[in-house]
Formats: C-alpha cells, sequence, structure tokens
C-alpha cells in the first residue's frame, strides 16, 4: 500500500493510499524489515519502525503478515559482526532468539504469519549454505512456536528459482515449516514477461509443490514497461488471471499479497538496481519501476480496475 511517490509523499498521502487500498477491499498487509534494521548495530534493537507499522495498521484491524529478512535475496542482512559467522553457529541461534524475544511480544493477534528470510534461495544457491541456514531456519521455528504456538511460520523462496532448479532445496528448507512461501513474478532470465495467463498454470504448480501446507503468496506482480515485453493492458490482464487463480485454489491460498499500489519513482528503481548488483540493465530496471497498479504519479493504469473488480469478486 505505497503512495505515489511524484512528488514527495507526505504522511496524507500515505493514509490516502491505505484508504484506497482497504476501499478496494484489501484485508491484510505484509512488513517486511531486515534484522540488520531491526538491529542496526550488535546488540542494539531498535523496533521503532516496526512499532509505528504495527500500531498504524493493527488500528485499521487488516492481517498482519511479517516478514524478517536475515537474507534478502542476493545478501546476507545479519548485524555487522554476524557477517562471517555461520548460519548453523549457536551464536547465530542466540542473537536471533534475542531479536526474537523483542519482536514477538508486539505482534498482537492481527499477526498470524512469520517468514524467516526473503528470497533466500537466490543467495543460498549462489553459496551453497542450505544445510547450514535449514538448522538456523528450523530452530527459529521451533522457538517462535514455543513462543507464540499460534503463528505459522515459513521462508520465502522465489518461483522462478523453485522452477529453474531449486525445487528439491527449497522443500527441503520447508520440512518444518508450516506454509510455503513465494514471490512470483512471471519472468525469464533476461527480463522479459511470460504471458499473461501464467497464473492458470504457476498457481497449481506452487500448490503441487507445498506438501499439502497452504501456499503463501507474499508477492504477486506484473511490469507494464514495453522494455519487458508487457504493456499496461497485459498488466491489467495478468492481475485478472492472477486474481482468477487465487479464487481457484481456495482455502489453500489463505494470502495473497499483490506488489504493489504505486510504480517506485526511477530514483528508487535504480538504487534497488545497485542493491541487486544490475545497475546498468533497462530491462530490470523498467520492471522494478512498472510493478504498480497506478503510476507514480497516482494516474490510474489499467491493472488498477482489474485490481478493484478481482477484490470485490473474491
Amino acid at each position: 500500500m505505497n503512495p505515489r511517490s511524484i512528488p514527495p509523499p507526505t504522511q496524507q498521502d500515505v493514509d490516502e493510499a491505505v484508504n484506497l487500498a482497504i476501499g478496494a477491499g484489501v484485508k491484510g498487509v505484509a512488513l517486511t524489515y531486515t534484522w540488520s534494521t531491526l538491529e542496526p548495530m550488535p546488540n542494539n534493537i531498535d523496533l521503532s519502525q516496526l512499532q509505528g507499522a504495527l500500531t498504524y495498521f493493527n488500528a485499521r484491524n487488516l492481517q498482519i503478515y511479517l516478514g524478517i529478512q536475515v537474507i534478502n535475496t542476493v545478501k546476507r542482512e545479519v548485524p555487522s559482526d554476524l557477517n562471517n559467522v555461520a548460519f548453523d553457529s549457536p551464536q547465530m541461534a542466540t542473537r536471533f532468539h534475542a531479536l526474537l524475544d523483542r519482536v514477538l511480544p508486539m505482534l498482537g493477534s492481527n499477526a498470524k504469519y512469520v517468514s524467516i528470510g526473503n528470497e533466500v534461495d537466490g543467495y543460498l544457491a549462489a553459496t551453497n549454505q542450505w544445510s547450514t541456514y535449514r538448522t538456523f531456519f528450523e530452530d527459529a521455528v521451533a522457538y517462535i512456536h514455543g513462543k507464540r504456538p499460534e503463528t505459522l511460520v515459513g521462508v520465502t523462496s522465489t518461483f522462478i528459482g523453485a522452477k529453474s532448479g531449486n525445487l528439491a532445496n527449497v522443500q527441503a528448507l520447508n520440512t518444518k515449516s508450516d506454509v510455503v512461501i513465494f514471490t512470483y513474478y512471471p519472468l525469464h532470465g533476461d527480463f522479459q514477461v511470460d504471458a499473461p495467463n501464467a497464473p492458470t498454470t504457476d498457481f497449481p504448480l506452487m500448490l503441487s509443490w507445498t506438501g499439502g501446507k497452504p501456499l503463501i503468496l507474499q508477492e504477486v506482480g506484473y511490469p507494464s514497461d514495453a522494455v519487458t515485453g508487457s504493456s499496461p493492458d497485459l498488466e491489467a490482464q495478468f492481475v485478472t488471471a492472477a486474481f482468477t487463480s487465487w479464487r481457484a485454489g481456495g482455502t489453500r491460498i489463505p494470502f495473497f499479497n499483490y506488489f504493489i499500489e504505486h510504480d517506485f519513482d526511477p530514483a528508487t528503481c535504480i538504487a534497488l538496481g545497485q542493491y541487486y548488483g544490475i545497475p546498468n540493465d533497462p530491462a530490470f530496471i523498467g520492471y522494478l519501476c512498472s510493478l504498480g497498479l497506478r503510476a507514480d504519479d497516482d494516474a490510474v493504469k489499467p491493472a488498477w480496475d482489474a485490481f478493484v473488480t478481482g477484490a470485490a469478486s473474491h
């Protein structure tokens, strides 16, 4: 529920974006933070951003999905003194327990899901740390269950990564998870889009991978920029197909988060390209900068109307 970014948004713009989404039928929110943001200095935990978001969205009675990004797609996002510590070391577990001891009591009854790591398959495949991260993750699952038995815990992987060779490792990593979590952007490696009806086959494929556990879609998105082979009309067709496929999944897909309400502004897209190590790829930047249902200046794209129609029929 990000606000329009041009001109720079005010708190009123944030409120209007949230109210617009809720008015369209949105009933939940995904809040994601890197561990290094929550613990910016070793043993110095700062939960002010998280507390502010929880207060804000709890007041609107939205179901809350919390992502703690120990890994964020391409990087470890741990406190600086843990950068070279193995994931399966007692030190790593002890420090993460200390963070959870502070975070879990804050969550409240609206918080149903916690993800430990975002799009971890990218980093784990590149570094071959599947085994050590699985040890860390399973310890975190058990610790959270001991503190908040009602919380459903998972770890986020990418649909593309699972489909292109990491499925066995992703499934092994999810042995002790309560839910199986994916981000879903149907793209080729060159950031060209699949056909907009891809969800009609891809959602059932993801469901076939979960071993009967609920499927959580942390992010579902599709660009509209022509440089990705897409268009505003194709983006709208994708939104319709995504909602149709979500309905077909029934109760097996209890949480579906569309990404995002407004396009990112160009400066944010460039910064993200640098973070992911792909700063000069026009297709990657075009993909990042056109995922919104509405433009960065709040102009309505066809995808927004498709979203409103899909939400009303779910």
